[in-house]
């Protein structure tokens, strides 16, 4: 008989593990339309066009990958996936550096991504292991893991991507020309190596200290009886209600991530690698609201119904987004992100764990590969909309036109859209849950009426 697993050191374990993988992803990836300007020498349009290939290609393969392996791991177990996805993140992202043209890096990103993806595995292997009335507080825990690594890699890859260029150190070690690619990229390849390191220890962390008794369910047919209403893969309408309500929240929490170190470029004045350092600050002051939030109303949702937290969640998102929007400088774009992360950061917990109730155990592994195929997706047309506010400004807007009594800068104005559209999208939640609560009453009663 398998030894009981001690929820609570596995819950510790795999918040570490996070931490590690997520700073490791946030030492790089923010910083990469800043690597792509200085290695391939392209101009502000060229980046944003790349920004949004980029980052189209990670989310389509995200996407497409993340109910794979979902199902692997609720066949295999979500220990495994969660080691495939660290240990092959460190070494594919570390790829990156030896990119040689633009299409090559968006390729890699392709590739990384199907093979990454650390969080799913993590909640699905957390609530599994974890007592069914403590899932909101441990997908607090975790998310906090998340916002808190994205807040250490942040901070330190800022300070690497500025600060850590080739000098007299390196050349007397590795002897490369100070005028070579190499050299000139240094500290891009510096962080990326950094990168490489975190995730595999992030690996040998859930390997030798994480458990998971896994027993692969019995096989069933593939025809599944129809109960209470409509049901396709197991899954009831509320759950599908509710996956649908992530899809939307991921939209409008996220449509501005690929585009936040564009805009701290805008509010600075400066380019490029002189703005990095300010790219960490701003993403760690979100990161530890993500981070303060995350625990806090993870705690809360075992509590309180979930309109209690969504709605003033959404409202007071919504004005701190539009804040973001129209910030003049990098101390206002700084505090309103802050606001907006320390409450946004929530709503994750709050809706995974009224998931997490919903559906059936033995497909949880399934039930949180969706999740991250719908966070990705929210990602990915925020990407795209985000790139086609922006052309559309170049397009049809010009120097000195005025908008509402404001006279417009077609660069700056469209990067600021981004976030005025993520402040109205969040306040669409608000119809959303009331919509919810009522399908998930109605399956409640149908649940008792039969047990009657």
């Amino acid at each position: 008989m398998a030894k009981p697993i001690n929820w609570k050191s596995n819950l510790f374990f795999v918040w570490i593990a996070e931490i590690c993988s997520r700073a490791g992803f946030s030492m790089a990836i923010p910083f990469i339309p800043f690597f792509m300007r200085d290695r391939f020498l392209l101009d502000d349009g060229a980046v944003k066009n790349g920004v949004m290939f980029f980052g189209i290609a990670g989310s389509v393969a995200l996407f497409l990958s993340f109910p794979l392996w979902g199902m692997v791991g609720d066949r295999m177990g979500r220990r495994l996936m969660l080691l495939r996805a660290m240990f092959c993140s460190g070494i594919l992202y570390a790829s990156f550096m030896f990119a040689p043209t633009l299409g090559i890096l968006i390729a890699l990103r392709f590739i990384t991504g199907f093979f990454s993806g650390t969080v799913s595995p993590a909640q699905a292997l957390v609530v599994t292991t974890t007592p069914e009335n403590k899932h909101g507080f441990a997908l607090g825990v975790l998310s906090s893991s998340v916002w808190g690594g994205n807040m250490l890699g942040l901070l330190l890859g800022g300070l690497v991507v500025k600060y850590g260029a080739y000098n007299v150190f390196w050349q007397r070690i590795f002897k490369f020309s100070p005028d070579g690619m190499i050299a000139r990229n240094w500290s891009y390849n510096l962080a990326f190596v950094l990168t490489m390191v975190l995730f595999i220890f992030a690996g040998l962390i859930v390997l030798f200290f994480v458990r998971e008794n896994f027993v692969p369910p019995p096989p069933k047919p593939k025809a599944e009886k129809r109960i209470f209403g409509v049901t396709f893969a197991g899954f009831g309408c509320a759950v599908y209600a509710i996956l649908g309500m992530f899809l939307w929240m991921s939209f409008a929490r996220r449509c501005d991530e690929n585009y936040i170190s564009l805009m701290v470029e805008v509010v600075s004045g400066l380019k490029g690698k002189e703005a990095a350092h300010i790219v960490g600050v701003i993403g760690f002051a979100a990161a530890v609201g993500s981070v303060l939030a995350a625990l806090l109303i993870g705690f809360f949702s075992d509590r309180l119904k979930p309109r209690q937290i969504i709605i003033p969640v959404a409202v007071i998102g919504a004005a701190a987004m539009a804040g973001q929007a129209l910030s003049p400088n990098y101390w206002m774009l700084g505090g309103c992100r802050l606001l907006t992360f320390l409450v946004v950061g929530g709503l994750e917990p709050a809706v995974l764990g009224l998931l997490s109730r919903e559906s059936p155990k033995e497909k949880k592994g399934t039930i949180f590969g969706y999740v991250a195929s719908l966070r990705i997706l929210g990602l990915m047309i925020g990407t795209f909309v985000g790139w086609a506010v922006m052309k559309l400004c170049d397009k049809f807007l010009f120097d000195g036109q005025t908008i509402f009594g404001f006279a417009a800068d077609p660069k700056s104005f469209g990067i600021r859209s981004i976030f005025l559209l993520g402040a109205i999208a969040m306040l669409l939640l608000i119809p959303w849950i009331f919509f919810i609560e009522r399908l998930v009453a109605k399956r409640h009663r149908q649940l008792e009426e039969a047990g009657n």
